[in-house]
């Protein structure tokens, strides 16, 4: 090997490594910035929170103002800062559903995708999982349930790996325009319990429940 082409190899190598180390550098940097959160709906210095009882649909809801049947829902939604209701049903993957045995039944009613792009289109921008069917298809349904509503945008609280997730709030919006919000449960199975997480002890995934 002549001096030419070593000098090329340690040239080579050299510059290698100074791109890994302005990788790494950008890496760290994109990870410690502040993630925005995301907005309410609306301008200036009203906040209007619309709050719904339990989530349930078995079909798709009407969204215009003629809706007499559910009070004109949709349209409260839509004009509010914020709209929330607690999520009273596992989403599913339809081709991953626990049935009973010997049966095609599922065990418990369930929703899908379906459901989760239904509530972003009524004007829900947030839902509780806290809870008593939160974990009707164990850890795995709760788990697919959290998946899906990332997937669609749908904000969550109330449920998830362990319970520091489950009782964090989730903020929305940005002051003087802000809402933390916690969701929380009374109405929870033992097994459905979120515990914390303690040093090498991994917590139980779950719900946030009230202990009283």
């Amino acid at each position: 090997m002549t001096t030419m082409e070593r000098a090329k190899k340690i040239r080579f190598a050299w510059l290698a490594g100074f791109v890994v180390i302005l990788a790494f550098v950008g890496w760290r940097l994109s990870s410690k910035r502040p993630v925005s959160p995301p907005q309410l709906r609306g301008s200036g210095d009203t906040l209007i929170i619309a709050a719904t009882g339990d989530w349930f649909a078995r079909e798709p809801m009407p969204s215009d103002e003629t809706d007499r049947d559910n009070g004109g829902v949709a349209q409260i939604l839509k004009g509010a800062s914020l709209g929330l209701t607690t999520l009273e049903q596992d989403l599913l993957d339809e081709k991953k559903v626990p049935t009973l045995e010997k049966s095609s039944v599922p065990r418990w009613p369930y929703g899908t995708i379906r459901d989760a792009k239904e509530l972003k289109r009524i004007g829900f921008m947030l839902v509780s999982l806290a809870n008593n069917h939160a974990a009707d298809y164990g850890i795995d349904g709760m788990k697919q349930t959290l998946g899906i509503l990332d997937h669609e945008g749908v904000l969550h609280a109330g449920s998830g790996e362990n319970l520091q997730q489950a009782m964090t709030p989730v903020f929305v919006g940005e002051a003087p325009r802000r809402a933390a919000v916690i969701a929380v449960t009374t109405s929870a199975t033992s097994e459905s319990r979120a515990t914390y997480t303690q040093g090498e002890i991994l917590g139980r995934p779950g719900v946030n429940v009230l202990r009283y």
